[in-house]
């Protein structure tokens, strides 16, 4: 049973209307399932019709009314078919790798399996482990670094180090050099360091391979090194040069966004 509430009057409405008798004719609807009576007073409750009526629903509420389909004597007696090539596996090979063993995806039922492979850095992470791939810190970006490129590494690092105040991270997959803003940060690679330069002019040269902008008054220089010896000038002066222009930089940014955002505004007052 249900009730349904309108403007100037109420529907009782039962959810197997169609399958009741209804001598009185009081039901409406016309749907193949849902009939209801409709009341307009408080008076209408107190009837003997409702009343005969919610009695009549009452054993319809314990059970379904519907007539069930007859199920076939062979239903059960038959096997369900299956198909020959679903979840088929070639155990010819007498090597056991060969046989296909897919690994668990690092979801939540993850938590009932002994362990899950993460997709990200491909590590195996037993169960009740907390792991975070994205939460990573300098020394581990720079682990697996060849003897070369770790000195490269800690030249840049030392390097930049001396041009003054600033703030050195790891996010995510790179390390940043900042003042108030990001001015260079390094990708570890297996064969160089990828180092991306934010300057506020195009330089060309042999040692840049790619330059993309990024905002307005910011252009990134991309610039890739394998030895220690090429950290030195120019690839030393545009870092310099990076890290003294970075807050007029980011305060030229911020006054287009400003700017952008005022003339928006004056727009929509205008009439």
């Amino acid at each position: 049973m249900y009730i349904s509430v309108c403007a100037k009057h109420i529907n009782l409405g039962f959810y197997w209307g169609a399958q009741m008798d209804d001598p009185e004719g009081v039901l409406e609807g016309s749907g193949k399932q849902l009939r209801h009576i409709r009341i307009s007073s408080q008076a209408d409750l107190g009837t003997p019709i409702v009343r005969a009526y919610l009695r009549w629903a009452l054993p319809m509420a314990l059970c379904d009314p519907r007539p069930q389909k007859r199920k076939s004597i062979l239903a059960g007696a038959l096997p369900k078919r299956r198909n020959p090539r679903k979840n088929a596996v070639d155990h010819s090979s007498k090597s056991p790798s060969a046989c296909p063993v897919r690994l668990p995806r690092a979801s939540g039922q993850n938590l009932l399996m002994a362990g899950w492979e993460c997709h990200h850095c491909k590590q195996w992470i037993e169960r009740g482990e907390a792991h975070d791939c994205w939460t990573t810190t300098e020394a581990a970006l720079t682990r697996d670094l060849t003897e070369d490129l770790r000195e490269a590494w800690e030249r840049l690092r030392e390097t930049a180090a001396g041009f003054g105040q600033q703030r050195i991270y790891a996010s995510g997959h790179a390390i940043m050099f900042a003042r108030k803003t990001c001015y260079f940060f390094v990708r570890p690679r297996k064969r160089f360091l990828e180092v991306c330069v934010f300057l506020g002019r195009t330089i060309e040269a042999c040692q840049v391979r790619r330059v993309d902008r990024v905002s307005k008054s910011k252009l990134v220089h991309i610039i890739r090194i394998a030895h220690r010896d090429e950290v030195e000038a120019p690839v030393t002066d545009w870092l310099r040069e990076a890290y003294e222009v970075s807050d007029v930089l980011s305060k030229g940014d911020a006054a287009s966004k400003t700017n952008v955002r005022s003339y928006k505004n004056a727009g929509r007052s205008r009439p």
